[in-house]
């Protein structure tokens, strides 16, 4: 090992999106945090290799099917992932975590992959061979003896009802043309020419009630397709004309049979659009239920203080995005705690309890089941209107959630989780003594114009609420100071903090924001987040197990306006330390606020300058910049490299709001985004000294 010292080691969880890998959301997962170990490059003995243990974050099925990765980058730079050896990690299944054996430090993570089915087999010259999937029936490759001079390995990878020539974001989703009839295959190696017709079989699923539906004919209402391109390549899908037969299997199974010379991708589609097949939920897409979401679930409640009924918000979202906003429920109040793939088809979600029943008296049913009859990877929701038996629950477990997936003759079980509340799901009961006036302290806003219009946002923003809180929890509201006083003092936050947090806005306000490190009254000022508020703009973390749970953030030193130290924080050297952290820490918050607000011009360089980092978060930022969907599909449409996505995109904007496009918007959208690191390094606008 390199001559290093245990103090020179450094272990940070990185967690900018622009680190992840990129990954097809059908068929890979992230499984574990990117972890970025220090100092980048160290070595160490062949025998001797460092062990890093990764806790995974998701539900493994198939050992086998975890896949650790390495970018020998150092933060900053762009991360090239590349997969580990299995010989290099080894899946602890009891501690649910990765032990990986690394020679040299840089970027590790975890996937779980769920690849395609695929099989390859050697063909002999001479010899009848033929390939045949059990993972799906009916789909088989039979060539003949001599159907080339030389021996080779034929390959049949199976991609359902996935068609690669569409963008993933289409994948699952109703489209225009003929209904799909077979699964897609790819056939190769790519190009290959033989001597004899070698005899393709495809399923045909759902065929006798496709016809039987529909009046068709199967011997002439089907149309045999062919991309004549390799795995890498665009697909260009078109028509192969070749004589088929429709043939039916000792099992029942309905085939496809056709003859072709060379290898390439193969479907067959029927003579009906496929919006009418997708009403009739007939076909291949309902047939083949193997294509996998990863997804994530979580509770959210609302109640009051004076009546037994109240309502929950069971929600079900793709654990690679965000919380979905899509009600005004204020609590969490459970959730999965790792993302599991779930397969398309009707899930149902259903609430158990001995506590509370369903509320019919305001139209829910009696059994608190709700049925999602159509699930193919979009996020949803089931909202319950629920009434306690007896005496509202204050704390504690009060019931179960379970979400399953309709199968064949029974449930399976997706998620099951405890319903826990913590103490602050009903109304604030506010503490009026020892400083906590609320009169007191709402003139003292108001004099400062905190509660002037929707200035009171910008004090939540300082003292850490989060956007979900804000536009949820806070806005619903017909009295927010209030609300951000009591929940302010529910987290353990001061009288003197709360007033010191006042000023520090308040002079903001009057002076644009260019305030020093003390207001007018010797304040010290504070960026966002403290007294006892997490300090980040994104939504609620889904780990957590409450709401009531968001603790202190952590801080190495922290002062206290007003006095009031006691034993050694009252020493000298302390406090001088405290002010320095605090000053410090003001810098970096009033050169992100500058950053922020910047209003210079974003020119054509620029935007392809920073396109180049933005990688697969290029239509979550486009969103964040307000940019329209259907320019985002026209993007994904026509073109295929990510990083001409991302510019193209920001000509889009560009052209679309071109008194927003600056830096600062820019570099707010690009922190919302998850993308803080690239904000950071790249978008931001540096004065030159005159």
């Amino acid at each position: 090992m390199n001559a290093y010292t245990p103090d020179e080691f450094t272990l940070n969880v990185v967690e900018d999106l622009y680190y992840t890998p990129v990954l097809s959301e059908r068929t890979a997962m992230h499984a574990s945090q990117v972890v970025s170990l220090g100092p980048h490059g160290a070595k160490f003995y062949e025998d001797e290799p460092a062990l890093i243990y990764l806790p995974l974050g998701a539900h493994i099925e198939d050992p086998e099917k975890i896949v650790c990765l390495c970018s020998d980058t150092r933060e900053g730079e762009i991360p090239d992932w590349q997969p580990l050896p299995k010989s290099h990690y080894h899946y602890m299944a009891k501690e649910s975590k990765v032990m990986i054996r690394a020679w040299h430090f840089s970027l590790y993570t975890a996937i779980v992959s769920c690849p395609y089915p695929e099989l390859v087999k050697p063909v002999l010259v001479g010899e009848p061979t033929t390939l045949e999937l059990k993972e799906v029936k009916g789909v088989k490759v039979h060539f003949p003896d001599h159907s080339l001079a030389d021996e080779f390995e034929a390959k049949v990878k199976v991609f359902y009802s996935d068609d690669p020539a569409l963008p993933e974001a289409e994948i699952g989703q109703e489209k225009e043309g003929n209904a799909l009839a077979t699964p897609i295959v790819m056939l190769g190696p790519h190009g290959v020419e033989f001597d004899k017709d070698v005899i393709i079989q495809l399923p045909l699923p759902d065929c006798d009630e496709i016809t039987r539906k529909f009046d068709l004919e199967p011997s002439h209402s089907l149309t045999i397709y062919h991309s004549p391109t390799g795995e890498d390549e665009p697909i260009t899908w078109q028509p192969c004309l070749v004589e088929y037969q429709v043939k039916q299997e000792s099992d029942g199974t309905r085939v496809i049979v056709f003859p072709v010379r060379h290898f390439s991708w193969y479907k067959a589609v029927w003579d009906i659009l496929s919006s009418t097949m997708h009403g009739a939920k007939v076909g291949v897409s309902y047939f083949y239920p193997y294509i996998r979401f990863a997804m994530m679930c979580t509770a959210m409640m609302d109640e009051t203080a004076d009546t037994r009924s109240f309502g929950l918000e069971i929600i079900c979202y793709r654990s690679d995005k965000k919380l979905p906003e899509v009600g005004n429920y204020k609590h969490r109040v459970g959730g999965s705690l790792k993302p599991k793939f779930v397969r398309p088809g009707a899930i149902v979600i259903k609430l158990v309890s001995n506590d509370f029943e369903a509320d019919t008296l305001h139209g829910e049913s009696a059994q608190l089941l709700k049925e999602e009859s159509d699930f193919h990877g979009l996020e949803f929701e089931k909202q319950f209107a629920c009434v306690y038996k007896g005496e509202p629950v204050k704390k504690g477990v009060f019931g179960k959630c379970i979400v399953e997936r309709k199968a064949s003759g029974f449930n399976e079980n997706i998620f099951e989780f405890n319903l826990t509340k913590c103490g602050n799901e009903g109304e604030f009961q506010f503490d009026n003594t020892d400083g906590w006036s609320l009169m007191a302290t709402r003139e003292l806003a108001s004099m400062l114009g905190i509660t002037t219009d929707e200035n009171w946002k910008e004090f939540a923003k300082h003292l850490g609420f989060t956007k979900h809180e804000i536009r949820n929890r806070l806005s619903s509201t017909t009295d927010p100071f209030a609300l951000i006083m009591g929940a302010f003092q529910a987290r353990g936050g001061t009288p003197d903090e709360f007033v010191q947090a006042l000023y520090a806005v308040g002079r903001g306000f009057r002076i644009g924001g260019d305030s020093s490190s003390t207001d007018a009254v010797g304040y010290k000022k504070f960026p966002s987040g403290s007294g006892g508020f997490r300090s980040t703009s994104e939504e609620d973390s889904d780990t957590s197990a409450g709401p009531s749970q968001s603790s202190t953030p952590s801080r190495k030193k922290r002062t206290y306006p007003g006095g009031n130290f006691t034993g050694a924080t009252s020493k000298k050297r302390q406090r001088s330390d405290m002010s320095e952290s605090a000053a410090s820490s003001y810098s970096s918050y009033h050169e992100d606020q500058m950053h922020r607000n910047s209003k210079q011009p974003l020119g054509t360089s620029e935007l392809w300058k920073i396109s180049q980092f933005i990688n697969q978060q290029w239509k979550s930022l486009g969103r964040n910049l307000s940019v329209p969907e259907e320019d985002l599909k026209q993007v994904e449409y026509a073109y295929k490299d990510m990083r001409e996505c991302s510019y193209q995109m920001l000509l889009k904007w560009k052209e679309r709001f071109p008194s927003k496009c600056s830096f600062g918007s820019l570099y707010v959208a690009l922190c919302d985004s998850g993308l803080n690191s690239v904000a950071s390094s790249h978008c931001i606008f540096s004065r030159s000294p005159k």
